[in-house]
């Protein structure tokens, strides 16, 4: 049996990255690979998301030392996580190690236990992260991610394979190491689809910076309804926190819109929450997928999406199962949405679709992307 080993951190909160790894172990463990998962600080509190119980767990506990600067912080943490994961990785032996972008990660897996086969996900793009340095405040932030995520680029070249999630991010990447393309992998949890009869548009996402937009989805509800007053029965639901949440619902508060949109906080049952919606938007200004665009769309929900970097172009099919807008273009942005807003007849023939078009995301698919890796890999590392 093949053994594979899944580097994280957390899996406490609810996450693209944590949903996505939970998707694709439990696949992979059902068909046959022992699974391992190697956690940070996760200590006796429960995952977040559900696991095959065949999965096994290891847990470093580490605890932050006091009145340590930064740099020599830093270098210590190295030696001592350097330590800590060798000494796992010589217990469990695995065929293949996994990073899957926690912290310290790129500093410690590539550099030992050379001797196993290492891979890097990338769950971001190159252009997305530009895009979100741009977003900060402070210019020493900026100029500090610009550094770190360029000193971190050289890195994943120290892996054996790098995975990146779109054909857009690599062809404006120039790494120098073996490079896959694979898709998020995507699994419902009940195999329905909405109606797509209820006055509901729904959006997702963390709350933590700015990243997401929301301020921008409110401003594009409040034009519409003002617009069209026939629409005055639709309302908006954002699932998600953060830090920006309660700015949000201070600006949905001032323009009179608390009977239109409604910031619910975290949820475990999503699935729940997009079976009795009748439309998705995400206005992103960067992202490495997009994945609650799969999510959506894999319960029948149209969507309508900036068609920011990358992504949400290689998972849309432009005025077939949604709408992809120019980036930016509020105006034809809500000029999509108010059209699928009042034509029943376009939401649920583009919500079949996008039904259909899902699937090309689920396990068994993106399963053997997977597999054919493995094989490549484990194949290479025998000659």
């Amino acid at each position: 049996m093949r053994k594979l080993v899944f580097c994280v951190g957390q899996l406490i909160e609810p996450g693209g990255t944590e949903r996505v790894l939970a998707n694709k172990v439990n696949y992979l463990s059902s068909i046959g690979y022992e699974i391992i998962i190697i956690t940070v600080n996760q200590k006796q509190n429960k995952y977040f998301y559900n696991f095959n119980s065949k999965i096994k767990f290891y847990d470093i506990t580490y605890e932050k030392p006091k009145f340590l600067i930064h740099p020599f912080l830093f270098i210590r943490n190295i030696i001592y996580f350097r330590k800590e994961y060798n000494k796992l990785l010589k217990k469990i032996q695995p065929d293949i190690v996994t990073v899957n972008e926690r912290g310290y990660l790129d500093f410690i897996i590539p550099f030992i236990s050379k001797h196993i086969p290492k891979i890097r996900e990338f769950h971001s793009s190159q252009k997305a992260i530009k895009l979100h340095i741009t977003q900060m405040n402070s210019i020493i932030s900026r100029l500090r991610h610009k550094i770190m995520y360029s000193f971190l680029y050289k890195i994943f070249n120290k892996y054996d394979y790098l995975v990146l999630l779109t054909k857009s991010d690599y062809n404006e990447s120039d790494y120098k190491t073996n490079v896959e393309i694979i898709p998020n992998m995507h699994k419902p949890i009940v195999l329905q689809k909405s109606k797509l009869e209820n006055k509901k548009v729904i959006s997702v996402g963390s709350m933590n910076g700015n990243i997401k937009r929301f301020d921008l989805q409110i401003m594009i509800w409040h034009n519409i309804i003002q617009k069209n007053k026939d629409l005055n029965d639709w309302s908006l639901h954002i699932y998600g926190d953060g830090k920006n949440r309660l700015r949000l619902q201070k600006k949905i508060n001032k323009l009179g819109l608390e009977k239109h949109i409604f910031l619910h906080g975290k949820s475990k049952n999503l699935y729940k929450h997009y079976l009795d919606s009748s439309i998705f938007i995400f206005t992103s200004i960067g992202e490495g997928f997009g994945m609650v665009l799969v999510e959506a769309m894999s319960y029948g929900l149209p969507c309508v999406s900036f068609n920011c970097p990358h992504g949400p172009s290689e998972i849309i099919d432009n005025n077939n199962d949604g709408f992809l807008i120019k980036n930016d273009d509020i105006i034809e942005f809500e000029k999509k949405l108010t059209l699928l807003m009042k034509d029943d007849k376009l939401r649920k023939n583009m919500g079949k679709n996008a039904y259909s078009n899902s699937k090309r995301f689920c396990p068994k698919q993106i399963g053997l992307k997977w597999n054919d890796l493995y094989n490549k890999i484990l194949k290479h590392s025998k000659l």
